[in-house]
């Protein structure tokens, strides 16, 4: 039972990072739609700024704007949102191999992106993936130490 409760916190996790972080939906169907709509047509205009395939183009900008409010909240929102969800994943699936979990965070972290872009929620920005995965491997990082803390007790 106790394993079926874990996955249920991390599936629900997940679906909330996708909801909530992925698509922006912050509780108003009417406001989500209307930003869809009203990022449509900025896309059709700014298409050019829908795709960063470059690593650390938009870190660096960020770094060089810091402590721009802007920079901070785009650095942290990239990163802070993923910490629970590598600490979850360790705690659901403690046997696994670090690496193989890094390749399926990286997956839904590209898939995320991908959502973003289809949906106009978004631009499809490999900055955010990376910034997602280190979110990811402090999670992973933190759910070593609280395992050690709990066993030592």
């Amino acid at each position: 039972m106790a394993k079926k409760r874990k996955r249920c916190i991390l599936i629900g996790y997940s679906i909330c990072l996708i909801v909530v972080v992925i698509l922006k939906f912050h509780g108003s169907f009417s406001e989500f739609c209307f930003q869809i709509q009203t990022n449509i047509s900025y896309f059709r205009h700014y298409h050019e700024f829908l795709i960063n395939l470059i690593p650390f183009r938009t870190i660096q900008m960020y770094i060089l704007d810091f402590p721009d409010v802007i920079a901070l909240k785009n650095l942290l929102g990239n990163i802070v949102p993923w910490i629970p969800f590598g600490v979850l994943f360790r705690w659901n699936f403690p046997e696994t191999k670090c690496i193989c979990i890094m390749i399926g965070f990286a997956v839904f972290a590209l898939l995320g992106e991908l959502l973003q872009l289809v949906t106009f929620t978004g631009s499809f920005d490999i900055d955010d993936c990376i910034l997602n995965l280190l979110g990811c491997l402090v999670g992973l990082c933190l759910w070593k130490i609280i395992k050690e803390s709990i066993d030592k007790i």
